[in-house]
C-alpha cells in the first residue's frame, strides 16, 4: 500500500509549472503535462505566483513568493485548503484537487484573487472584467467611483452626504432649509 499524500515527495515542472506526485518510488522521467525530459532543471525564467499573481524568479520550488509569502506548494500536499477569493478555509476530503470552493462555489479557488469593484452610490461589489466599467452594473449610476462625503449646513446643521466634485461649489442647496 502507497504512503500517505502528506508523507509523499511532490515534483515541480520549471517548464510549464505543473506540479504533481510521482505514481513510484523514483522521479518521473518527463512531466506529465508539457512531456519535457528537463521538468527538473530550473529556468531563469519569470514565474506569476498562483496566489497574489506576482511574477518573480523562482529558483527552488521551495523558495516563497516575495510578494505573498506564500510557497507554491502550498494547498497540494495539505489537507487543508484555501479559497483565495473569498478567504475561506476547508478540510480536504480526498486526495484531488477541488472543483470549487464549498462558500462562494468559484471554479477559480486556486487562481489570484480577482480584482473587485465597489459601488459608492449604492455598495454593490463586483469582479473588474477587462475595461473600467462606464456603470454600476447594480443602480446604474455613471458616479459609481466617486466616493460621497458627508457635508453639514452652516446655517442649520443639518447634514447630508454630497459629491466631493459638488461639496466644494459655493452654490449647493442644504436639502433641511433650502439655503
Amino acid at each position: 500500500m502507497s504512503e500517505p499524500l502528506s508523507q509523499r515527495q511532490s515534483s515541480y515542472c520549471y517548464r510549464c509549472g505543473h506540479l504533481w506526485f510521482p505514481k513510484g518510488d523514483t522521479a518521473s522521467k518527463r512531466c506529465p503535462r508539457c512531456h519535457s525530459s528537463r521538468w527538473d532543471v530550473p529556468e531563469k525564467k519569470l514565474r506569476a505566483c498562483k496566489f497574489c499573481g506576482m511574477e518573480y524568479l523562482m529558483e527552488m520550488v521551495e523558495a516563497p513568493c516575495p510578494g505573498c509569502g506564500r510557497m507554491q506548494t502550498e494547498g497540494i500536499s495539505e489537507h487543508i485548503l484555501r479559497c483565495n477569493q473569498c478567504d475561506y478555509e476547508w478540510r480536504r476530503r480526498s486526495d484531488g484537487t477541488p472543483k470549487k470552493c464549498p462558500l462562494c462555489h468559484s471554479t477559480e479557488w486556486n487562481r489570484p484573487k480577482a480584482e473587485r469593484l465597489m459601488c459608492q452610490q449604492c455598495g454593490h461589489v463586483w469582479r473588474r472584467q477587462k475595461t473600467r466599467p462606464q456603470r454600476c452594473p447594480s443602480c446604474q449610476s455613471r458616479l459609481w467611483d466617486q466616493p460621497m462625503r458627508a457635508v453639514r449646513c452652516q446655517r442649520c446643521g443639518h447634514v447630508w452626504r454630497m459629491r466631493v466634485c459638488r461639496s466644494d461649489d459655493p452654490q449647493s442647496i442644504c436639502p433641511g432649509c433650502k439655503t
